[in-house]
């Protein structure tokens, strides 16, 4: 019997996925785009799973939001022995990301933060989810998107007056993100709508030029994500401790 927000699992595999699908589907929608059916089928399955372990008769959204970190981020890692700087520095590091993403109006929203270990080496996550599927952004857009992609190592800094390796991934992403905007997309004022489609067919001084412009994009991004931390100094404060404390 299908009660409102559950969805009844002791039917039949098959029934159990499609009723949770449908009642769900807006969350699932926005939660699940870019997935596969089989992706998405492994996530139902999964909540299933979870439903079935903790002795419930039905399905509700708790089952499902495990079940989609479970399929994305990887089961967590909670006997994961972290020493209590280390966590300090993941919870800041992760409210950087969340607070600017948060903060710009062309970022995309933060849906979860968290720092619970998980999977093999993910210390910790922020989560953004977009309201709906898109396949063109605006220069705005990347450029609010590079700024949430640096503000955990701006945070670090910030608090600890030190940086640290976590932000490895982030900063290999942002320097695409910027050599894209440079080089791709022609949306950077100096260059105009020049693009490099080969750096063999430019000499060397004009890689040069655009090296250098890559590099002022990530300079004066960091500086306004610096500023803007520290404007919101207080909420920065307030989310991290929460965090660590969680």
């Amino acid at each position: 019997k299908k009660s409102s927000g559950h969805v009844p699992y002791q039917e039949s595999p098959t029934r159990a996925r499609n009723k949770a699908i449908a009642h769900y589907s807006k969350e699932l929608g926005k939660r699940t785009m870019g997935m596969s059916g089989a992706d998405i089928a492994k996530v139902i399955n999964e909540a299933i799973i979870h439903a079935a372990k903790a002795k419930k008769n039905v399905i509700d959204w708790d089952d499902l939001n495990f079940a989609l970190d479970y399929t994305s981020l990887g089961p967590m890692k909670r006997m994961k022995i972290i020493s209590d700087e280390q966590k300090r520095i993941v919870a800041y590091h992760e409210t950087g990301h969340a607070l600017v993403a948060y903060l710009l109006p062309c970022a995309t929203n933060p849906t979860k933060v968290s720092i619970v270990p998980r999977g093999n080496s993910m210390l910790g996550f922020s989560q953004s989810v977009p309201e709906e599927e898109k396949k063109l952004f605006s220069k705005q857009e990347m450029i609010d998107h590079m700024h949430v992609l640096i503000a955990g190592r701006v945070a670090e800094r910030i608090k600890f007056k030190s940086i640290t390796t976590g932000a490895s991934d982030d900063l290999e992403r942002l320097t695409r993100s910027a050599r894209d905007l440079v080089m791709r997309y022609g949306m950077d004022e100096q260059f105009g709508s020049m693009v490099v489609l080969s750096e063999h067919q430019y000499s060397d001084e004009t890689l040069h030029s655009i090296d250098k412009q890559v590099q002022t994009v990530i300079a004066t991004i960091e500086r306004e994500v610096e500023a803007l931390l520290h404007k919101h100094l207080a909420s920065f404060e307030a989310i991290a401790t929460l965090l660590f404390e969680k």
